[in-house]
């Protein structure tokens, strides 16, 4: 329904802002499941291919990136660490020097995983970004560094759990939704305490998987419809959403609560600016047809 809607629409708007701003523009790639893309080098090695995710508090490395670093796998020291379908146990290597773009993250204490696939091979999370504003500009396919500061902010980075959210409004739903904005996160998803306020319809039995292999995948029970869905400054008429139960919503308190994780099903149309020293999030539409009547945002 989305791509249909912004299907003969040009998808390269930008804030007004952003055509005037300054700052280091670096060209994203996009991975053949949907998701962005950056060069990463660590510690002098590399370049490997990370994908920009705001759904992650801390930056993940595959496997073999950080043997390559001289990373050696005992499984006597483990983490626990939150995905998006399940709490699991991961090892940890500090990371002295990370380098993508412009930008540079010292003393992070990533996660060691068994990524799924080749064609990622590791997170740049939330951690990476602390020193940092930056805009992603999803529709024009690039990340822009030294960002100016955001004067007004729609979320924020979650000081407790590390990711960002903000909140949304639905049509049918009384109070407010909370929003995991994830940009590794391929659609969005929404929790029980959102979907039975919605119309909503059966689908072919499917499961969800998690990019870390040692995550088990969860159970999709229906897609629902979400009606004049605002969150930030978008506003879309209709977005279909899966509506799953995934651990992530237990994680952040959500459960009883109206509640979704915001994918890349929308995002991919959107400009989201992350203000990393002040713990800010902005979320902003990428085409005309998203754009809220009067220019209001959903509140935070």
């Amino acid at each position: 329904m989305l791509a249909t809607l912004l299907g003969a629409l040009s998808l390269c708007a930008a804030q007004t802002q952003a055509d005037a701003e300054t700052g280091v523009r670096v060209p994203l790639e996009r991975a053949s499941t949907g998701q962005f893309l950056m060069d990463v080098r660590i510690d002098g090695e590399g370049p490997w291919p990370f994908m920009i995710d705001t759904g992650a508090s801390h930056t993940t490395l595959a496997l073999p990136v950080a043997e390559a670093l001289g990373f050696i796998s005992t499984r006597d020291h483990l983490h626990a660490v939150q995905t998006l379908t399940a709490e699991t146990m991961e090892e940890r290597l500090g990371i002295a020097d990370m380098r993508f773009g412009p930008a540079r993250a010292s003393g992070l204490n990533a996660v060691v995983a068994d990524v799924a696939g080749g064609e990622i091979q590791g997170l740049i999370g939330l951690d990476a970004l602390a020193g940092e504003r930056v805009r992603l500009d999803f529709p024009a396919g690039e990340i822009l560094f030294d960002a100016a500061a955001l004067a007004e902010a729609h979320g924020r980075i979650d000081p407790v759990h590390g990711v960002a959210m903000m909140e949304a409004r639905v049509r049918g739903v009384r109070e407010p939704v909370m929003v995991l904005i994830d940009t590794g996160s391929g659609f969005t998803l929404i929790n029980s305490a959102l979907a039975r306020r919605l119309v909503r319809e059966p689908v072919t039995r499917m499961r969800i998987g998690a990019i870390t292999r040692s995550a088990p995948s969860a159970a999709v029970e229906a897609r629902a419809r979400l009606d004049r869905l605002r969150v930030g400054a978008v506003c879309i008429q209709a977005l279909g959403a899966v509506w799953a139960d995934v651990d992530m919503f237990r994680a952040l308190g959500w459960a009883d609560r109206p509640a979704m994780v915001l994918g890349l099903d929308l995002l991919q149309h959107a400009i989201v600016t992350v203000d990393g020293p002040s713990g800010a999030i902005r979320l902003d539409p990428g085409a005309p047809a998203l754009t809220c009547a009067g220019g209001g945002a959903a509140p935070s």
